[in-house]
């Protein structure tokens, strides 16, 4: 609903398979303390087992399948570190492990993927001195990343779900957020440091969440081109492993992240 001088006064936006509906409220309203409604919660899939930490450190295989006859075919992301394979009656086979030179499937970065756009603002002064200090010494691509996944994970000091999905410059100047807000800085910060990058989207395996345990939720990380391949890095947790599931990559574009939970 739009009043005549174009101020916004109703919204529906899709979101993770849901309506959300977004309504103009008073000043007091809007800058009252965020609450934290938690809409992963309707988006967790339970694990039919727990996972080792032998598993997701050295890779494994698993077998999904949509769960009403009805559903469309699951798709998932080819990436350097996720194989799949279609199986019969719908079934999907993911084979995930950290990259290596071995299981180098993908193509090399397109031009796109080094430079700055809306969300990955890798030219900004902001950006680029934080890449600088972040860094630190590292010459190597995948040394440089390393220590840019460990300082973004120190940075963003404040971690919750209060910010909804901000750019990277903005978490630059407000160090707050979920994975989201982890991907986007740290995808940036590369690119800052001329290391291809992009933002993956997909879920990823937690011992407990919200009260239930063995559960995969979506999740955001990034991935940067070293060494040949592309590898991710997650600061948002202890780094990537074999627990990540990636359903697709791209520019850092929040629509592709709610896309994929529709």
């Amino acid at each position: 609903w739009v009043e005549a001088d174009s101020s916004v006064r109703k919204l529906l936006v899709p979101m993770m398979g849901y309506e959300l509906t977004m309504l103009a409220c008073s000043k007091a309203c809007a800058t009252a303390p965020n609450q934290a409604p938690d809409i992963l919660v309707r988006t967790l899939l339970a694990s039919p087992r727990a996972l080792t930490a032998d598993e997701r450190t050295r890779g494994m295989r698993i077998v999904v399948s949509a769960t009403d006859a009805n559903d469309e075919a699951l798709t998932f992301a080819t990436t350097d570190e996720q194989q799949v394979t279609a199986l019969a009656d719908g079934k999907v086979e993911l084979r995930i492990a950290p990259a290596s030179a071995a299981t180098a499937r993908e193509g090399k970065p397109a031009a796109a993927d080094t430079q700055p756009n809306d969300w990955l603002q890798s030219a900004a002064p902001e950006i680029v001195r934080l890449a600088r200090e972040g860094a630190g010494e590292a010459k190597a691509p995948a040394a440089q990343m390393q220590n840019l996944e460990d300082f973004v994970r120190r940075f963003i000091r404040t971690k919750d779900l209060s910010v909804g999905y901000a750019s990277a410059l903005e978490v630059a100047k407000n160090p707050e957020g979920d994975c989201t807000e982890h991907a986007v800085l740290l995808a940036a910060l590369g690119r800052a440091r001329g290391i291809p990058t992009r933002v993956v989207d997909g879920l990823v395996y937690i011992d407990s969440y919200a009260g239930k345990t063995n559960v995969f939720v979506p999740h955001a990380w990034a991935q940067a081109w070293v060494d040949g391949r592309w590898r991710s890095y997650d600061a948002a947790l202890q780094g990537f492993d074999a627990g990540h599931v990636a359903l697709s990559s791209g520019s850092g574009d929040p629509w592709r992240f709610y896309a994929g939970f529709s």
